[in-house]
């Protein structure tokens, strides 16, 4: 059985910093629509193609009553360059938090998959789990373990 999350249940809060030191509450409720643009970073010339379009449209997404902010895992000064780069003036988050877990038993791809990822991902955490095999990384590890209890119990798993 495939386990879908049930879109009726909110989404857990977060509060993440931008350019403009004012910060972005994630699924903060303000009976706005938000749309969360996740980008790779300062890196990337498709990203900032996608979001200068769509910085074009804001006034069409304010008439939505859609409030978007952009995201990603730089460091402030890359979003920030990001942001002059491309002429953003809807809200740039940066740092999103990002879980690393890796178990001990993973194979030799994996362990080096987040060793790489540790050293160059700012905003990480990362847990080894004895004797597990899996390797997941997730910038909503709330989200995550609500999904997982949620499934356990609806399996009768503890």
């Amino acid at each position: 059985m495939l386990y879908k999350p049930n879109p009726d249940k909110p989404m857990h809060q977060m509060t993440i910093p931008t350019i403009d030191g004012k910060g972005v509450t994630l699924a903060g409720s303000n009976n706005r629509w938000q749309m969360i643009v996740v980008y790779r970073g300062l890196h990337c010339p498709i990203c900032k193609t996608y979001t200068a379009k769509i910085e074009a449209l804001k006034d069409k997404f304010d008439e939505l009553e859609t409030d978007v902010v952009f995201i990603s895992g730089d460091t402030a000064q890359k979003a920030k360059s990001f942001a002059s780069e491309v002429g953003l003036e809807l809200p740039v988050a940066y740092s999103m938090p990002v879980l690393l877990v890796r178990g001990t038993r993973a194979n030799n791809q994996m362990a080096q998959i987040t060793k790489t990822l540790q050293s160059c991902i700012p905003n990480q955490r990362s847990v080894i789990i004895s004797n597990a095999a899996h390797f997941l990384i997730t910038s909503h590890a709330a989200e995550c373990a609500h999904v997982l209890v949620d499934f356990l119990n609806r399996c009768n798993i503890q």
